[in-house]
């Protein structure tokens, strides 16, 4: 009989918690985003230096390959696909591009058909690798729109190098995937959008909250309430009826550029729904054990 009673009065605290947090979740919600969310995005920065510092490393290691540069010094386009798309396999990176001297792309690897472009003229990170530089950041490709890539001058040879290794990740829902994966905790969502409002990478669940994200965007730019200054926090921002709250990371090229953005979104009741399902176990749990 004691026991009944004792499982009673925890029945009734339990219950009465979730109550209070179904009340006000709302609330609780906000605190959360105050002191809790704003903190992710560091979480951003730092996993997009992570995946920028490790392109860089295999595109200096492929820059020193005796094989690619046997292949460069030939323009070996089907030997340098053969090698890259290994690599590509191996390592897990998007794209590998290779260019001579001139800039004039010699391979491929997302579009092994399509090479013979001038990257140097064409693209600023190409006009960085031309003049000596080294770069790891976003950029804007006429073949796959946003691409994460480094790229490094081939090693000289008597004061001339033979061309460039670049090295990329598409910008794509793969990644977008990927990155909150590694990166970001349960629950967070991304999307990464070019200057118009496009969505090239995210990793929400349903093509009408893509659509619903899209419109937002296009919408805020529209009306030059760009995204593209400082790190914008928008507070209860609703996705077919789901609140969010978004901070944005400029995304800028090479050349200092706005290109798009980084949108880092988290549900407003993340956080109160998982304290209330937590509640509801532990009412089973109380039920089924001893006390």
């Amino acid at each position: 009989m004691r026991q009944n009673w004792r499982k009673f009065i925890f029945t009734l605290l339990v219950l009465a918690e979730i109550t209070i947090l179904a009340i006000f979740s709302p609330v609780l919600a906000e605190v959360f985003a105050d002191f809790v969310i704003p903190g992710q995005l560091s979480l951003v920065e730092s996993g997009l230096a992570k995946d920028q510092e490790f392109l860089l490393a295999q595109a200096r290691r492929l820059a020193n390959n005796d094989s690619i540069l046997q292949a460069i010094a030939d323009k070996d386009h089907a030997g340098l696909i053969d090698i890259t798309i290994q690599e590509h396999k191996t390592t897990g990176v998007s794209d590998i591009i290779v260019s001579d001297s001139d800039g004039r792309v010699i391979s491929r690897t997302i579009q092994p058909t399509t090479y013979g472009d001038y990257i140097y003229e064409r693209t600023a990170w190409g006009r960085k690798i031309a003049a000596g530089e080294e770069i790891a950041s976003f950029e804007e490709t006429p073949a796959i729109s946003l691409l994460l890539v480094a790229g490094v001058p081939v090693p000289q040879e008597n004061s001339f190098s033979p061309g460039g290794i670049f090295v990329g990740y598409r910008a794509d829902d793969a990644y977008a995937i990927n990155f909150q994966k590694n990166y970001l905790p349960v629950g967070a969502r991304v999307a990464i959008y070019n200057q118009k409002g496009s969505i090239f990478g995210t990793n929400l669940d349903s093509q009408l909250d893509r659509d619903a994200l899209s419109l937002y965007l296009q919408d805020r730019m529209s009306r030059g309430e760009l995204l593209s200054v400082g790190h914008d926090w928008q507070k209860n921002v609703k996705l077919n009826g789901v609140p969010y709250n978004f901070q944005n990371l400029p995304l800028l090229n090479s050349d200092g550029r706005f290109i798009g953005g980084f949108l880092l979104l988290m549900p407003l009741r993340t956080f109160p729904v998982s304290i209330m399902i937590s509640a509801f176990f532990t009412t089973i749990f109380l039920f089924a054990s001893p006390i």
